[in-house]
């Protein structure tokens, strides 16, 4: 930028500069000098001293309030040559001080030359600035990439808490519906057995008296109304009653503890295959004390191949999904399960008949911590936790709803 009130040295600045190949703008005064700073990108300023408006000087004391101006060199060029000037300008940043008139050395070689030297110089410096700029600034990353991933570590820790509440809270009620269910086997198992066990009894008070009668022919009558009083025909007919019945308990408790097996199994690393309609059915049999005398539960089980998956996460989302409508029922209503394959998906439905969702709760069911239940009745991470689930198994989890009518889950889940 050429800054003279002299048109004459503007106009030889003006074939210096352009004979070198450079652009450039041009004022007369300070002012304008200041509103071009503003406006332009500028690499070095040619300024004279003495100049109406304002003088070099305040223009250089004017760039000093503004640090990007402070980098831009400066060479003087004034008839001013008393020390004072010269040593003023230094003190003001200047790059360099030419006296007027121009020596033909100085038009010719020196003035060019330091033009050249001093744009460089600046630019070097820019990029030096430059790259000080970007390495604090990959040092705040670096520090805000460090306190990320302390919050991540945080999250994650939270998130894994979290499933892990939600697993227990899956876990408390199923094994409510595992003390239910084996009791009720174990019960008549242990009934038939103090049964049982009075008629060994009776049975060798019998045995123990025909030993003695039949020594004597006179006691036949005897031996008869012992066998009566001891009930043996009712014993010796029931004994067999008892023992399939105690059989059919003790194989349920054998059913009971397989499907509870099924769920819980332990997912390992890699994809297993599966048979999902199996983990449908083994979920619902541990939910079986849910469903009360006014529900029904319809199971449509397709032809379906084993799927690629881990097994227990699987388990948890259809315990979940099944755990809510029965729950949607209010002890009344049906709940229907249907799988199909579709393609190279697997369609699972589930489907119930009771309260249904409102459309202002429904587009939130999928959010953490959402929940319409009760306090203490859940804590909204089902079907978060499910929803999650079926994504990272490269699946969808759909639903639809109406308020009074019933609620369906659709589950599609590539093989």
């Amino acid at each position: 930028m050429i800054v003279d009130d002299d048109s004459s040295i503007r106009m030889l600045l003006r074939a210096i500069l352009d004979r070198d190949g450079y652009r450039f703008f041009e004022a007369s005064n300070g002012i304008d000098t200041l509103e071009i700073l503003k406006k332009e990108k500028i690499d070095l300023i040619i300024l004279d001293l003495m100049m109406p408006l304002m003088s070099g000087f305040d223009t250089l004391k004017a760039m000093r309030e503004f640090p990007f101006l402070t980098i831009i060199p400066v060479i003087v060029l004034s008839a001013l040559s008393r020390i004072t000037d010269i040593e003023e300008c230094l003190n003001l940043g200047v790059a360099d001080y030419f006296t007027k008139p121009l020596r033909h050395d100085d038009i010719r070689f020196l003035l060019p030359l330091k033009i050249k030297n001093l744009i460089k110089l600046k630019l070097t410096q820019e990029k030096l600035i430059e790259a000080e700029r970007i390495a604090r600034y990959q040092k705040e990353l670096e520090r805000i990439n460090m306190l990320l991933q302390e919050k991540i570590k945080e999250l994650e820790e939270t998130q894994a808490q979290l499933v892990q509440s939600a697993k227990m809270a899956s876990l408390g009620i199923l094994a409510a519906g595992i003390a239910h269910e084996i009791n009720n086997p174990n019960g008549f198992v242990n009934s038939n057995l103090q049964v049982f066990k009075n008629y060994i009894t009776n049975l060798k008070k019998f045995f123990h008296a025909q030993e003695e009668f039949f020594l004597s022919p006179d006691n036949v009558d005897k031996l008869l109304s012992i066998k009566q009083k001891l009930q043996i025909d009712h014993i010796m007919g029931d004994m067999g009653n008892l023992v399939s019945d105690s059989l059919e308990g003790t194989e349920r408790i054998k059913s009971i503890v397989k499907d509870l097996k099924e769920f819980s199994r332990l997912d390992k690393p890699e994809l297993e295959d599966y048979d999902l309609n199996k983990g449908i059915s083994s979920t619902l049999n541990m939910l079986r004390h849910e469903v009360k005398y006014g529900i029904k539960v319809i199971e449509e089980y397709g032809e379906i191949p084993l799927i690629k998956c881990h097994p227990r996460q699987l388990n948890q989302v259809f315990m979940n999904l099944l755990i809510n409508a029965i729950q949607a029922l209010s002890g009344r209503g049906e709940v229907s399960i249907k799988t199909s394959l579709e393609g190279s998906f697997i369609i699972t439905l589930i489907e119930d008949n009771g309260c249904g969702i409102s459309e202002k709760n429904l587009e939130k069911i999928f959010d953490p911590f959402f929940t319409t239940k009760d306090v203490g009745k859940g804590m909204g991470l089902g079907l978060s936790l499910s929803y999650k689930i079926i994504k990272s198994h490269g699946g969808t989890i759909e639903v639809k709803s109406e308020t009074g009518k019933g609620t369906v889950f659709t589950v599609k889940l590539p093989v």
